[in-house]
Order: C-alpha cells, then structure tokens, then sequence
C-alpha cells in the first residue's frame, strides 16, 4: 500500500510524533521509510542576511545530525535539504523522491490534537502525494490503527479515500461517515422547504453518497460501520475524531490538478483541530 513513507522531522515533540507514526504504517506494510530534515539555506541565500555563516553551519549539521539519530532508531534512510522554508524544502523532497505518504506532526496544539501548521497546509496545497497530520502526543499514547474512518461526500476524491482505508483497516475495523449537511440560507428560502424537509433532503442525499461509494469496494467481504449524522460537516466529522477513531481519512478536494492533494473548506478545518491523525489523499485521475 505504502511503499515508501517520507517523514518530516524537525526535532519538536510533532516531528517525534510524526516518525511514531510513519514507523507504525511503515512495519504494518514493509514500507521503506525516509527521514526529511529541512536544514536553512547557506548564509548568501538567507533571508535573515545579519545571521552568521557558522551560525547558519551550525544548524544545518544539527538538523542532519537529529535526523540522523531518528533514522538509526528506525532503521530508516534521510534526506537533508537546504531550503529558505521548511515547507518548501519538503515539497522538494516530495517532488524528487515521490513517496506514498508524507507523514508530519502537529504545532501548537495540545495534547490528543490535531493542529497543522504553515507546513502541513502548504504541503496541502498541491502536494503530489497522500499526507498525514498526527496529533501532538501521538508517540505516547496507545498507538492504535485499528479503528479507521473515512469521510463520504460522493466525490471521486472521497472513493479514493475509502479503498486507501479499506487497505488500512485490514485487521481492525472501517467506519465510513456522510454527514447529511441541511440546506442553509438563500437556497433553502428559494426552494420554500420546511427544516424538517430539508434534512430529509440531505438524509437521502447522504445515505446515496454512502451506498454508491460503499458499490466502488474492491473487496466485498469488507463490511464497514455506517454513520449518517445530520448537521455541519465539520464538526459532525470533528465529533467523529474524538470518540474513538484512530484515523480519519479525507479526499482532496475535487477540482485542480490531477494527483495532487488540495484542501477543500472541510479537510481545512478539520486539519486545524481534530482528535486523530488526519490523512488526505490526492486528487484522482477519475472522471465523473
């Protein structure tokens, strides 16, 4: 499934969590496994010109030296780039390697959270390959993969996301969730529906989604968990994060360049507060 996981690591207690992470998939499917460390560019490209070149030196063997350190643990191989940003070194790394996954951590989030920062959101942005958000404290806790997720919006995008997770929850258990979003505003006025007919109208809408993508299983053995709650997408599926998933899986959003992972107004949010790791896969080459 995963042949080759790239993990960003930067010595914070995310990038521990990421490489906890990345390691997990990576024994669970013979994966091999590759520890990015973005180092700063050398001083006549840095964009702080008043910083010192040994200054500069300095940080790039340390962030050489940490990766280093983590791949012996895990038996893993690194990649070290210089780059004026850490988001845009990863996506280098991405681009010139084109691994499976792309594995990094949380910033600033509590304990148990998901929160992507400016990296995850860049790499999220285009990036060619399916990537994981893990939540701050990941490393500590129980470590389970075994109750996974999966979001339906009937979307190809979404169909893609289901056959990544059937593949993850071989050995444990696949809940796949369609929100049944109301009608809001200027269209349910337009439309002249009572509430009570337009959650109806979203309730049969979500239940197809559900039916049709659950058709597109490529093994007919698998029988997943079904959830249809009613109300906003974000937090119906935010809800499903906190209460005993261990993996949330989104698709991309459905329009842009093909194979590329883009962030659509849900997966957004949700990547900057969930309960479990978040993983987005790209954009299919599929058409409707």
């Amino acid at each position: 499934m995963f042949e080759k996981i790239v993990i960003g690591y930067d010595g914070t207690d995310g990038g521990r969590d990421a490489v906890a992470f990345g390691s997990e998939l990576a024994e669970r499917f013979g994966s091999e496994v590759l520890i990015a460390s973005i180092a700063p560019e050398p001083y006549a490209r840095s964009v702080v010109p008043a910083l010192p070149s040994d200054m500069v030196i300095r940080m790039a063997e340390e962030a050489r030296e940490g990766a280093r350190e983590v791949a012996r643990e895990i038996d893993a191989g690194i990649e070290v780039r210089a780059s004026l940003s850490p988001a845009r070194g990863l996506h280098r790394v991405v681009e010139d390697l084109e691994p499976d996954l792309l594995v990094v951590g949380s910033t600033g989030a509590e304990d148990g959270r998901v929160h992507g920062g400016h990296v995850s959101r860049t790499l999220m942005t285009g990036g060619p390959c399916t990537v994981a958000v893990v939540p701050l404290g990941w490393r500590n806790g129980e470590r389970r993969l075994d109750r996974v997720g999966v979001a339906l919006d009937g979307s190809r995008e979404a169909e893609e996301a289901l056959r990544l997770g059937v593949g993850l929850a071989q050995g444990g258990s696949l809940r796949v969730i369609a929100v049944a979003d109301p009608l809001e505003g200027m269209l349910a006025r337009a439309a002249m529906l009572s509430s009570e007919q337009l959650v109806q109208i979203a309730e049969q809408v979500a239940h197809e989604h559900l039916e049709e993508a659950l058709t597109q299983l490529p093994d007919e053995s698998t029988v997943p968990e079904r959830s249809l709650p009613v109300g906003d997408p974000v937090e119906e599926l935010r809800k499903e994060s906190d209460e005993g998933l261990d993996l949330l899986l989104l698709g991309s959003r459905s329009y842009g360049p093909v194979r590329r992972v883009l962030l659509g107004s849900v997966t957004s949010k949700l990547v900057a507060d969930a309960g479990c790791p978040i993983m987005v896969s790209p954009r299919t080459g599929l058409d409707r």
